[in-house]
């Protein structure tokens, strides 16, 4: 005989099972009410201004990749060491280079430069030109020599190539446009990236 309940008991044990098997009581659709004062699609315009201001940002960015790998030539001795990064701009031909795709960013950024240049003397660009700070730099007085760190040293060399090199192309005060710092956009997990290069192909 199958036993009876009462239909409170039925609602109830409903309800813990529903729970237990983790399904999830669906709300209906809601959320906050559009403004009536505000015209249909400014707020969405302004973020999507936001993030066309941060692009056009983010290309006058010289990325850690686009220069040469960061390969000593010769490993330090433990004791005795004055430079903890071994970095001897005189015999050292790695690091501070720009590689192929580095050229044709600095060739871009200055053609966008130059003409403005030429038709008002005091253009300044609107933002920086900005070398991203290297962080894959060994420490040689450390205990593992993971190339994890900063190089400052580095990361001036790579500056002083930039400035070089665009001047060379014609730019005014480059030596005053081109700063380190941080990349304004992050970096993608290695999965992510994997992930992103399979599709885009």
């Amino acid at each position: 005989m199958i036993p009876t309940f009462k239909k409170p008991y039925v609602t109830a044990a409903i309800a813990i099972l529903a729970c237990a098997s983790g399904c999830r009581f669906i709300q209906p659709p809601a959320g906050t009410p559009i403004d009536k004062d505000v015209p249909l699609g400014s707020v969405i315009d302004r973020v999507n201004q936001t993030q066309e201001e941060n692009a056009e940002a983010s290309k006058f960015v010289i990325y850690e990749h686009e220069f040469e790998v960061n390969v000593p030539l010769t490993h330090l001795e433990e004791d005795g060491v004055d430079n903890k990064f071994e970095y001897q701009p005189q015999e050292r031909i790695r690091g501070f280079r720009l590689g192929p795709l580095g050229q044709t960013h600095v060739m871009q950024i200055a053609n966008y430069i130059v003409p403005r240049q030429q038709n008002q003397i005091n253009y300044q660009p609107p933002w920086n030109i900005v070398v991203e700070r290297s962080t894959s730099s060994k420490r040689w007085d450390s205990r593992h020599r993971y190339p994890v760190h900063f190089n400052p040293e580095l990361d001036e060399a790579r500056r002083q190539t930039v400035v070089a090199v665009l001047t060379g192309l014609g730019v005014n005060n480059a030596d005053q446009l081109v700063v380190v710092a941080p990349a304004f956009a992050e970096g993608l997990e290695a999965p992510v990236a994997a992930g992103t290069y399979q599709r885009s192909r």
